[in-house]
């Protein structure tokens, strides 16, 4: 067998769809590929912390088993500051109990987290200092938990400018990259499958569907109508503004990774989970699992091996 190129990983945000990240290094273990560099966007920039620290899977696992479905309530209270919805020290407490006062610099496997600076609109690279504050930065959603102050910037999630940071990797000296995108919306396998041209994407049926559908709930939140939404739309109402944010997270995926070469993205269906789903876990390693194994030929072609 040939030498394994360097393999960078791209872990895209998405709240507890990062769990099928899991999946991924469960399967690049079964397979014997080592990862070099890792990158990763909020949910992806936690999974991707504990695979620079443990790389093992299983480990990885048993942390978020532990977290159990109730993680919600575990580790979020509300805030009753002005700048979020809800406090995040419970959870900082809880990745202190992994990362102690770590630097980045200290991780088994170079890591970047990508997090906005909101001053200036720009994508900020985290690839040294504290491990838990990137985390909080990158995972930081504006309006749903505090950003982070850090050398004069402030940082929020990083899912604003780089959903699915595989540019970063090749940054850090990868020379392959797999990107992993856990933010497709509900319709979004239908779509790319009637539309071979992302730079079209507003002409897919299925597209002007959910736009459509993101009209009518602006219009319902201003006429303070939300109840009706069940009306509208058969899922609940967090779900459906998970599944129009996603699409716009995907729109910026599209554009930051459509120039790349050396590269790889994959999709694990993960469209009928929440971003809070913590009780998912297992159904969720098992989609990134089963869409590595899907993609498999690919990936030994991308790998040279």
């Amino acid at each position: 067998m040939k030498n394994q190129k360097k393999l960078g990983l791209a872990f895209g945000s998405g709240g507890t769809k990062a769990y099928a990240h899991i999946g991924v290094l469960k399967w690049l273990e079964k397979n014997n590929v080592n990862y070099h560099f890792i990158s990763g966007t909020s949910g992806g920039a936690q999974i991707g912390a504990f695979a620079s620290l443990y790389q093992n899977s299983e480990k990885i696992q048993k942390v978020f088993s532990e977290v159990g479905r109730f993680g919600f309530l575990k580790y979020f209270r509300p805030n009753f500051k002005l700048d979020s919805i809800l406090d995040s020290s419970r959870m900082k407490k809880f990745l202190e109990s992994f990362f102690k006062d770590m630097k980045i610099s200290d991780l088994k496997i170079p890591f970047s987290a990508v997090a906005t600076d909101v001053n200036t609109s720009s994508e900020v690279i985290l690839n040294s200092g504290s491990v838990v504050e990137a985390i909080l930065a990158s995972s930081a959603v504006p309006g749903i938990f505090p950003g982070v102050e850090k050398d004069e910037k402030f940082l929020f999630d990083g899912g604003i400018s780089n959903p699915v940071p595989a540019d970063v990797c090749f940054k850090m000296g990868a020379e392959v990259v797999i990107g992993v995108n856990v933010s497709r919306p509900i319709f979004w396998n239908r779509a790319k499958s009637k539309s071979k041209k992302f730079e079209n994407l507003e002409k897919n049926e299925n597209i002007k569907k959910i736009l459509e559908i993101h009209k009518k709930i602006e219009e319902l939140f201003i006429s303070y109508k939300n109840f009706k939404i069940q009306k509208l739309y058969k899922r609940n109402i967090f779900n459906i503004v998970d599944d129009i944010f996603s699409l716009f997270l995907s729109r910026i995926t599209d554009l930051k990774t459509k120039n790349l070469s050396n590269f790889l993205m994959i999709s694990p269906d993960v469209s009928n989970f929440g971003v809070f789903q913590f009780g998912a876990l297992d159904e969720l390693i098992k989609k990134g699992f089963d869409e590595m194994e899907n993609n498999k030929d690919e990936i030994f072609k991308l790998l040279d091996m």
